[in-house]
């Protein structure tokens, strides 16, 4: 399985907020008016058609569907906090994980609906008996912006909770971007900005 989080697809100014997309793209030798058909070209080199892609939110500005339709991969999307209600048009039955989430020898059942259809996506999965937790954000953060908003703060004392809960041993987040993870023994960053040659976190 393959992982990655925060594309940011047709967000015009994520160059200016992550200098190192822009200096990857300048190593390649990439036109930086170029950002979404380099991202494009990159995941389908990188992805089969039908390997199995987890996406752990901030995925596209728009053009959702369009995206998806180029866009090798079985992807499975988790909801970050740019993102808009899971049931909402532009998914448009697209796999889209609208609550917390079990996967256990391959059958994947909601474990928690979401008070609010945006405020939690998550799954809990065992992969070579680790137990992770995969969600958009790091839960292990008390950082101030996040906290000082009330529906960002919410969610992640819920999947605090549901981490604790089910006894997970690993967190995958996004978010961050650049920043690394702040509990780095028990979390591991999948933002694509920390493996811009691999573009993805990959699980056997």
């Amino acid at each position: 399985m393959k992982i990655i989080s925060d594309t940011h697809f047709y967000h015009k100014n994520i160059l200016k907020f992550e200098e190192c997309r822009l200096n990857q793209m300048k190593l390649e030798n990439v036109d930086l008016e170029n950002h979404d058909e380099w991202l494009i070209n990159k995941w389908n080199h990188l992805v089969k058609p039908n390997e199995e892609v987890l996406h752990l939110g901030d995925f596209a500005w728009k053009q959702v569907q369009n995206l998806i339709n180029k866009l090798n991969g079985n992807i499975t999307f988790i909801m970050g906090n740019h993102e808009s209600n899971p049931k909402s048009s532009k998914w448009d039955g697209s796999k889209v994980l609208d609550g917390i989430y079990i996967e256990e020898n391959g059958y994947r059942m909601k474990i928690l609906n979401s008070p609010d259809l945006t405020l939690l996506s998550g799954l809990v999965k065992t992969i070579n008996g680790i137990k992770y937790l995969f969600c958009h954000y790091d839960i292990f953060s008390e950082d101030e912006h996040d906290f000082s908003n009330d529906r960002i703060k919410a969610r992640i004392e819920y999947l605090k909770k549901i981490f604790i809960d089910f006894n997970c041993d690993k967190l995958i987040h996004g978010h961050l971007h650049s920043k690394p993870s702040t509990n780095q023994k028990n979390s591991i960053n999948a933002s694509m900005e920390h493996r811009l040659d691999t573009l993805f976190l990959e699980l056997k």
